[in-house]
């Protein structure tokens, strides 16, 4: 929509803007090289998906500016953006995205707006539907086909899924092997225990019966031998 308020988009720009910056933030807050490989190439393909809406929105509405120049210079700038968006998802080759990244640099598309937004900016012609037209719209982003910037969002969207869970399902599985060595320490400590108490109550309980041994047999044959001299 071409005519959307010029007071709304920027707001809107921003705010995504924002979103994107706060994303490359946490991924390089991740530890785990794969997870942030997955990561990256997640917030890649979004930052591509954005600069094509910016490059087609820009482009579409310098056609009718008051001030053509000044709105053929933020073309300019977005195309720029646009190419390095471009670059910086293709370079993503390694991980279970890595056919979905290929297929998406062999997408004649991609290159051809560059080449048309470009052309346009030179002779200022330029026929919106034809540039429109190659990206087309993803009506069920699961079932993305090759070659879009969905498809690669979607491959590196679930392969990071995928690490989570395993990630969390190893913690897991740590988690209740610690939990049994606790247990084992826990019972070995009982049993030392026990067996140090043992130790100690042997010679006690020993010496408990020597002592009742004296007191009903040795004292009193003691005694009667005294009063038998």
């Amino acid at each position: 929509n071409w005519g959307v308020n010029e007071s709304v988009y920027p707001a809107y720009s921003r705010t995504i803007e924002t979103l994107l910056d706060a994303n490359d933030q946490v991924v390089r807050a991740i530890s785990d090289p794969e997870m942030r490989a997955a990561a990256e190439t997640l917030n890649d393909a979004n930052r591509f998906n954005f600069a094509i809406s910016v490059v087609m929105k820009l482009t579409g509405t310098s056609l009718a500016a008051t001030d053509p120049e000044r709105a053929k210079v933020e073309v300019s700038g977005a195309l720029r953006d646009f190419d390095r968006a471009k670059e910086s998802l293709r370079s993503h080759t390694t991980g279970p995205w890595a056919q979905s990244v290929n297929m998406h640099a062999s997408n004649p598309n991609f290159d051809e707006i560059s080449n048309t937004v470009t052309q346009y900016l030179l002779s200022g012609e330029l026929v919106m539907e034809e540039l429109i037209q190659l990206n087309p719209p993803v009506a069920d982003l699961s079932k993305a086909p090759e070659g879009t910037t969905q498809r690669v969002a979607l491959e590196a969207a679930t392969a990071l899924e995928d690490m989570i869970d395993a990630r969390v399902s190893d913690a897991n599985a740590e988690a209740q092997q610690y939990q049994l060595i606790g247990v084992v320490v826990v019972l070995g400590a009982t049993i030392a225990a026990l067996a140090v108490a043992a130790s100690i109550l042997r010679p006690m309980r020993k010496l408990t019966e020597q002592a009742e041994e004296m007191a009903t047999t040795g004292l009193p044959a003691a005694v009667q031998a005294v009063f038998n001299t």
